[in-house]
């Protein structure tokens, strides 16, 4: 089927397509034995490491079936997960998800719905993952088990492609590639970004940027397979005989007359990675012939990273480890990497073909490509950076400079610390979950040290190492560090204190360098190879059951906020959160206690004054209610769901001139909020300002259909009116958008009876009965219609109906004794 699809798209010119199934399938080989017998083994790396790992050597089918299955088994139980925490917010609180919001909507506003141009963004420009959700609700509307599967099977999908860019990042080594994919893959700080549906973001975003390195490891080596059959001999010689840390002088002389194999074999001994050459080796000039060029492979590595882009901001990363790579991994010897080189190229203008101009060409390219992309990113946020409160992000607002990097680097070093003990992971770590450095007497401040000391190292193992062994270091240090730099608060703010979902692209780092470590310990037989490997199978054991019980976890919110509190006692979001599930599930004394708690431990936690004052004022204590609702518009000025709050607490207590101030300012910071439209036309009718009322009602309906209640005041207010006539075309306007309402249904089938059109009204009465079949008043509206209607027979059958349904309505008994005494007395009549 594959070959099949690859001929298609030749023969139709899509040679993107083409190209990015040849980079997702295509797998490198090393010697005669391999490619005789799969065209799709991983390239071999015949190193003492390797071969103590031979056991791992296996096909390239094989080691991606392993790598899918770890990646299913860690996360398969999410399937059965809800909606939880951020979820609400980007899908079911979000109209752009739905098909009948436009397209476009997608493209103006950020991740959550809001305008980007709106204060209130976060600037979070996703639009290919809102358009993913767009497909899914088109599937299944709001049912999360489609959202989960697709979320399990991406993450399965970036393992295995993990699994293939960390052979050419590892030196070739598909042992290490293979103990690195298994790590990456069920590592439990993936639970938050696989679990909850809007980490999606990352999931895309991480395959995307792994496509796009792909591609650009492919365009060197194909810029280099260019350059070995093209240049002059002597050009090959001499470069050799500088750049072969490994190569002896009898080696370079034989060089000198040798031919392109043996060309060839010296270049492996040199600083390349293995890779390379095999692929020479191994298709030699019918590679040149089938394979794409360079500059479509660039090209493929410049979609690949704007379609990340678009997918999650971090996506930009991807050209930095396209940099890294070239200038880390295809090094010119032993003692140095190509950075190196290629500053010599630009001073000294000194020919060395394994660094050439190529290398100026392709960078300058990234930065092109780096350049436009940020340019449109910035003319899309409409030229402002977003907006963060205090309690989002403590440490950015410190005025202390020194304080402020010092946090800055603490949360550096708790990252790590989540990576190297998954075990304290919490959904959010905000509001006093990580305290804030504010004195020279902190012991927090060794920690700082402690994580430079760890970089420090690494640096140094990766500078002073020879062979490909120190490539693979500072790569796999790259990997780790470059997706992490847009969250280190070094560019700009950022809205979080630590994100677990951050980290799902950087993991890939540290999961390159464990495996470093592993064949490094077999290699110098430090440990047995049976204790290194040992050891390896009982922490990826560890991983699989952390994983899986931090899925549970994330399987609803209850249990996701439980978690939390065991690791942030002090974190008041967590608290408030515990507060709002609480208060779902109607157990009010549990949600006013946690949200006293959230406010005990953040004092100036308007939101959870918010939510508390409105359970308050359901249960009458309206005093407190509406201090604690002025003090939150107090601390945020522009909070329009309090404002709102405020005037129905205000309206409640009669204050009705300060009730109307309130809801005209919600409605200057919120322009669109039916929702306090529909309590302004309320304080209108109470006012006896009926116009008002019904033009308050009629804007909360045209910006949000679906407010039933809008539309029910409005029918009864024209009832009351009289204005029986623009009644029945304004409950018909509603039953486009609601047409299984069964209150419209019932005030519609009252105003049709009022107009004698009897048979109307009738079958919207027994609509509305359908739609609520144990609603006592419909049935007794009804009778009273077939009293009307002299339909006496039907009116006391659906009288004494309703006083099965309600025995204590006492206008239906009332009525069918009226019922009966007039057929009595028609009945003596006749006799």
């Amino acid at each position: 089927l594959y070959h099949v699809l690859l001929r298609c798209c030749k023969q139709h010119r899509l040679w993107i397509v083409s190209l990015m199934m040849r980079l997702l399938s295509n797998v490198h080989v090393s010697g005669d034995k391999a490619r005789n017998s799969s065209k799709h083994n991983f390239q071999h790396y015949a190193n003492s490491g390797d071969q103590q790992l031979s056991m791992l050597d296996m096909s390239a089918s094989k080691a991606s079936l392993i790598v899918f299955i770890f990646s299913l088994i860690c996360f398969v139980d999410s399937i059965h997960g809800d909606f939880v925490f951020d979820d609400s917010e980007a899908i079911v609180n979000n109209n752009d998800i739905r098909w009948d919001a436009p397209l476009s909507a997608i493209f103006t506003h950020d991740f959550w719905g809001t305008r980007l141009t709106h204060p209130s963004s976060h600037k979070s420009y996703r639009p290919l993952t809102v358009l993913s959700f767009r497909f899914n609700y088109l599937l299944s509307g709001l049912s999360p088990r489609s959202y989960h599967i697709v979320n399990i099977f991406l993450h399965c999908l970036v393992s295995v492609s993990a699994l293939h860019v960390f052979v050419p990042l590892l030196g070739g080594s598909r042992q290490c590639a293979l103990l690195a994919a298994v790590l990456f893959a069920t590592h439990p700080i993936h639970t938050e970004a696989v679990a909850g549906v809007v980490g999606r973001a990352d999931l895309l975003c991480a395959l995307f940027v792994f496509s796009a390195l792909f591609a650009y490891i492919r365009a060197v080596k194909e810029d280099m397979l260019h350059q070995h059959y093209h240049q002059p001999q002597e050009h090959i010689t001499n470069c050799i005989g500088v750049s072969g840390g490994n190569s002896s002088s009898s080696n370079s002389s034989q060089l000198r007359v040798g031919s392109t194999s043996r060309c060839r074999s010296s270049i492996n001994n040199s600083g390349y990675s293995s890779n390379v050459i095999n692929d020479v080796s191994g298709h030699g000039v019918s590679y040149l012939k089938n394979d794409c060029s360079s500059s479509k492979c660039l090209m493929a590595c410049a979609v690949c990273t704007s379609v990340a882009m678009l997918c999650k901001e971090v996506g930009i990363t991807a050209l930095g480890l396209c940099s890294a790579y070239e200038l880390l991994v295809m090094s010119c010897g032993d003692h140095g990497v190509r950075f190196f080189c290629l500053l010599s190229l630009v001073k000294q203008g000194r020919h060395c073909t394994n660094c050439n101009y190529g290398v100026l060409s392709r960078h300058m390219f990234l930065c092109a490509v780096g350049s436009f992309l940020l340019l449109g990113r910035w003319i899309i946020m409409g030229s402002a950076v977003p907006h963060f409160m205090h309690v989002d992000n403590p440490a950015s607002f410190m005025d202390d400079a020194f304080f402020r990097i010092m946090n800055y680097q603490y949360t550096y070093f708790l990252n790590l610390v989540l990576l190297l003990l998954p075990m304290w992971l919490c959904f959010d770590w905000s509001m006093g979950c990580v305290p804030l450095i504010s004195s020279f007497t902190d012991v927090r401040l060794l920690t700082v040290g402690g994580l430079w000391l760890v970089v420090g190292l690494l640096l140094r193992r990766g500078l002073t190492a020879r062979g490909p062994v120190a490539s693979c270091v500072l790569i796999s240090l790259a990997l780790g560090v470059v997706p992490f730099l847009p969250a280190t608060n070094l560019f700009f703010r950022v809205g979080f204190v630590i994100a677990e979902r951050v980290l799902y692209l950087p993991v890939a780092g540290f999961c390159c360098l464990v495996a470093l470590g592993i064949r490094e310990l077999v290699a110098q037989h430090s440990l047995p190879k049976r204790v290194v490997l040992s050891l390896y199978c009982a922490l990826v054991l560890v991983f699989v059951l952390r994983s899986r019980q931090r899925t549970q976890d994330w399987l609803n919110e209850q249990q996701l906020f439980k978690s939390g509190l065991h690791v942030c006692p002090l974190n008041a979001k967590v608290h408030y959160n515990l507060g709002k599930v609480a208060g779902d599930a109607a157990d009010l004394t549990e949600a006013v206690q946690r949200y006293r708690e959230a406010i005990r431990l953040n004092p100036n936690y308007d939101q959870a004054m918010n939510n508390l004052a409105n359970i308050l004022k359901d249960e009458g204590s309206l005093t407190e209610a509406l201090e604690l609702l002025q003090k939150a518009t107090l601390l945020r000025p522009d909070f329009a769901a309090a404002w709102m709050n405020l005037g129905i607490v205000e309206a409640s207590l009669g204050l009705l001139t300060q009730a109307h101030t309130s809801y005209t300012t919600a409605l200057t910071h919120r322009p669109v909020y039916p929702d306090c439209l529909y309590n302004l036309g309320n304080l209108y009718l109470e006012r006896d300002m009926g116009d008002e009322a019904l033009l308050a009602w009629s804007n909360a309906t045209v910006l949000k259909a679906s407010l039933a209640r809008a539309w029910i005041n409005t029918l009864i207010l024209l009832d009351s009116r009289q204005q029986y006539n623009q009644a029945v075309q304004t409950a018909h306007q509603a039953l486009a958008h609601l047409p299984n309402e069964a209150s419209i249904h019932f005030n519609l089938a009252n105003t049709l009876g009022k107009l004698s059109r009897y048979q109307d009204s009738e079958r919207h009465f027994l609509h509305a009965t359908r739609l609520d079949p144990n609603n006592a008043n419909y049935w007794s509206n009804l009778g009273v219609l077939y009293h009307r209607w002299k339909k006496y027979s039907d009116a006391e059958v659906t009288y004494k109906h309703t006083l099965k349904l309600n025995p204590s309505l006492k206008s239906a008994q009332d009525n069918l004794n009226m019922l009966l005494k007039s057929s009595s007395r028609a009945g003596a009549n006749t006799r």
